[in-house]
């Protein structure tokens, strides 16, 4: 029953409709996690206009984790030809609090997408009754600011030497 209810909603919400918000996102996520006992992954890819090109589960795990694997990621968003990327996943026990694990793989998929030219706008944890948005909470604005640092660090090292120079 749990199946037919999960591919009722998603033939409801087929048709490459619109998502500008994150309440819009997790309206079209919400049923892949309909009934499910163990943690899934679900992407959802948009062009430019916001227009949903691909919104299905990617990966499944187990009770309390479910691998997210950034070259899947990448192949799927190169190949839909996405602009943008929502990433989201249930947690089972209830909680939507993200976990160190959470955050760590928001980092590697945050790098991944930006080598594409690819912004990931949220990062969702859904459960039975709740949700957080990493965008929302502003964890995602964080992650995003380290990125940045962190990028510039790498591009532009602190040296003498303009980036590109060669020794003498």
């Amino acid at each position: 029953i749990p199946e037919l209810c999960r591919r009722y909603q998603e033939d409801r919400e087929h048709g490459g409709e619109r998502v500008f918000s994150s309440d819009e996102a997790l309206r079209l996520v919400r049923p892949k996690f309909f009934g499910r006992k163990t943690e899934a992954v679900v992407l959802l890819l948009l062009d430019s206009r916001g227009k949903t090109l691909y919104c299905d589960i990617i990966n499944e795990g187990s009770v309390n984790a479910a691998p997210i694997y950034a070259n899947q990621i990448v192949r799927l968003v190169a190949r839909y030809e996405a602009s943008t990327a929502v990433l989201a996943h249930n947690h089972p026990s209830g909680q939507p609090m993200p976990t160190s694990g959470d955050i760590s793989a928001t980092r590697r998929i945050i790098w991944a997408l930006d080598s594409l030219g690819v912004l990931l706008h949220d990062h969702l944890i859904v459960t039975d009754t709740d949700f957080l948005s990493m965008n929302g909470c502003g964890l995602l604005k964080t992650l995003y600011e380290e990125h940045m640092e962190e990028k510039d660090r790498r591009l532009y090292p602190e040296s003498e030497q303009m980036v590109g120079d060669q020794p003498v």
